[in-house]
């Protein structure tokens, strides 16, 4: 038991060039757009020379603002910023778990009002997931007749109810997949 002599913590850009890109590279070695993402976002960052020549353990919330500020005054969308703050998570969450700082680090939030994406269901494929969710209704108020009808008291066993998990579209084609309670999963696929 000694006291040890206290290693200063690198700077932003010092630890995304010597310990994180090496870690993305060999992690994402086959996943040219998930390189293209940290590389992007560990980019932008480094160009706000307040946030990348500071030490990690001296970053405050007020480092981050001044980035999310300087992006938005250069027209860059919520979503945008959004990303390269995920790379700051990521650097932040990596560089506590490998002890290159002694205290905690400041939480990065996303910016609220970020444009969302949701697929939208064509028709067509809007009356297949109908019919298919209609077939498992079915599948299940037939269990459920039989039950009563072997005369079970009108109590239908758990393991026979069949719970929808997933739907999915691929090449004109939607399934749904669903289990059983008692573990057992059925694919249900219209074309």
């Amino acid at each position: 038991m000694g006291i040890r002599d206290r290693v200063a913590a690198p700077t932003l850009a010092e630890f995304g060039q010597r310990d994180f890109v090496p870690f993305i590279e060999a992690r994402s070695q086959n996943k040219a757009k998930t390189l293209e993402y940290y590389r992007n976002g560990l980019k932008n960052l480094n160009a706000h020379p307040a946030l990348a020549n500071c030490r990690l353990d001296a970053i405050r919330h007020e480092h981050i603002a001044s980035f999310v500020t300087k992006q938005r005054k250069a027209g860059l969308a919520i979503a945008s910023i959004n990303r390269q703050l995920e790379v700051l998570r990521r650097m932040f969450k990596l560089a506590v778990e490998w002890s290159k700082v002694e205290r905690a680090l400041p939480k990065v939030e996303m910016l609220r009002g970020e444009n969302r994406r949701e697929r939208v269901l064509s028709e067509d494929e809007e009356n297949r997931y109908l019919e298919a969710a209609t077939q498992v209704g079915d599948d299940t108020q037939a269990a459920y007749d039989n039950e009563r009808d072997i005369g079970r008291g009108g109590r239908i066993r758990t393991s026979d109810l069949l719970v929808p998990n997933q739907v999915t579209t691929e090449n004109q084609r939607v399934s749904l997949t669903t289990t059983r309670c008692s573990g057992l999963s059925y694919v249900i696929a219209f074309v």
